[in-house]
């Protein structure tokens, strides 16, 4: 099980690359429910889908139904805030052909970080509420790969999982930047 400390360097770890928190597969409507979550403390810049088609009033409104009718697809969003530790955050959402269910991702850098006053505590909350409102069984925060195995925890780029993430007294004292 990582530590505190080894968690807040490899978040804040400025490698080059982004910081991935992807969810297990989870239902259509659990994803509605998590962009009105990200709606409360976020603001959508930026959103196209598959086609290129700007998409930025569907998450805005939450109707998102209709971007399930194509058989398979994706949308990427980028969302901004002024108050959340977290200060931009790319989703990206894909459904494949052969499922009912849908990837969600949730992308950062680690300079989006707000470092002044982070708490680690504050950070696994959030991951773990994201988690609960999409009811996804595990999800895995990492370094991004292009050859990693998808859902697998044990991946030497996995920053931390659900099942392998701290509890709060491992991190009392551990969290700073």
């Amino acid at each position: 099980m990582p530590t505190a400390q080894e968690i807040t360097k490899a978040l804040f770890d400025a490698d080059g690359s982004v910081r991935n928190i992807t969810f297990t597969p989870v239902e259509p409507q659990r994803i509605a429910m998590l962009l009105q979550e990200l709606r409360k403390q976020f603001t959508v810049r930026d959103a196209f889908d598959h086609d290129g088609e700007d998409v930025r009033e569907v998450l805005r409104s939450g109707s998102i139904a209709d971007l399930w009718k194509s058989s398979s697809g994706y949308v990427c969003s980028y969302w901004h805030s002024d108050t959340h530790v977290i200060r931009a955050l790319q989703v990206f959402i894909s459904w494949p052909e052969t499922q009912g269910t849908i990837f969600v991702e949730l992308t950062f850098f680690p300079s989006d970080l707000v470092a002044e006053g982070f708490q680690l505590n504050r950070f696994l909350s959030i991951v773990e509420d994201w988690r609960e409102v999409l009811k996804a069984d595990d999800y895995y925060v990492r370094y991004e790969n292009a050859s990693w195995v998808q859902f697998d925890g044990l991946a030497p780029d996995v920053i931390y999982s659900r099942r392998t993430r701290p509890g709060a007294e491992q991190v009392a004292g551990g969290d700073q930047v």
